[in-house]
């Protein structure tokens, strides 16, 4: 089957994605789309000893092509004299740089006062600190880049997608993502697949799957997912009974006949290394 990649830039994802329909020929469908980049704006911080040279450290991580369109500083560069009580050099060093922060440098350090032994009580009070810091400057960017999409249109098949699914985490703040990998290592984000899919999805990686209402919404029989679940085992004769049944699944018959557009089919396996011997085993199949 004949496929053509396009990759299209606008100011806007939907503006993005209309001109890659265009782009599609009577007769020909499009299989996927993979967003690069979705044109929202994007904060970036720059920190550096002054102003200046902290916004050219935020604005080197500003991609090609995109155009800034804030600027904002949050901290000037200062000197500061920071007192602590700690037990030891040590401990006080650690208290200073909790209150100084990741953009303060601490310069120097000394006791101004040791600690005196309690009367009547055992031990001492703790030993007075005193710290110079140099606070840098921090400064933040913001930039919106175009929207960006490589899209893949040819004939359809009829036979779903044999993907081996891993999430990712860019940071406690924004959501997982998803992308599956096909038997030829390209990767695809589910959430933009237009395709029928067979999933085959590591049990850790299930768990942040079911979070995702856009995506669990189009898993077909998530009860059989449980069941599939409460079934895994991890002996050779067990792995050997699953590549069985992957292989069994890939007829015709159950890839094309009962999945719709868009819907997912999902196989669970232990690790991504499972899933990925399972999709090469699907390709191998549809091969023969």
């Amino acid at each position: 089957m004949t496929q053509h990649t396009v990759e299209v830039e606008a100011e806007t994802l939907e503006e993005a994605r209309s001109r890659v329909r265009l782009q599609v020929p009577e007769g020909l469908h499009l299989l996927r789309e993979e967003v690069v980049s979705d044109g929202m704006p994007r904060t970036v911080q720059g920190v550096a000893d002054a102003v200046e040279a902290a916004y050219a450290d935020a604005q080197s991580h500003v991609p090609a092509g995109a155009h800034i369109i804030d600027k904002r500083q949050l901290l000037a560069p200062a000197q500061k004299v920071i007192t602590v009580e700690a037990p030891d050099e040590q401990s006080a060093m650690k208290d200073v740089a909790s209150q100084a922060g990741d953009s303060a440098t601490i310069k120097s350090l000394h006791m101004v006062a040791p600690g005196r032994r309690r009367l009547l009580v055992f031990g001492k009070t703790p030993n007075l600190y005193k710290a110079r810091v140099f606070q840098q400057a921090v400064v933040e960017v913001t930039y919106q880049a175009p929207a960006r999409i490589v899209a893949t249109y040819g004939e359809k098949s009829g036979r779903p997608l044999a993907l081996a699914v891993m999430a990712y985490s860019e940071g406690t703040e924004k959501p997982v993502t998803f992308r599956g990998t096909d038997a030829d290592g390209q990767e695809l984000a589910l959430s933009v697949l237009t395709e029928a899919a067979f999933l085959f999805v590591p049990r850790d990686t299930l768990r942040h799957l079911r979070q995702n209402p856009a995506l669990w919404g189009r898993v077909r029989s998530p009860s059989s997912v449980d069941a599939a679940v409460a079934g895994l085992r991890k002996s050779p004769e067990a792995e050997m009974g699953v590549l069985s049944a992957v292989l069994d699944s890939a007829s015709d018959a159950a890839f094309a006949d009962q999945l719709l557009p868009g819907e997912f089919q999902i196989a669970v396996v232990d690790t991504f290394h499972d899933a990925q011997l399972r999709v090469a085993a699907v390709q191998m199949f549809r091969r023969e």
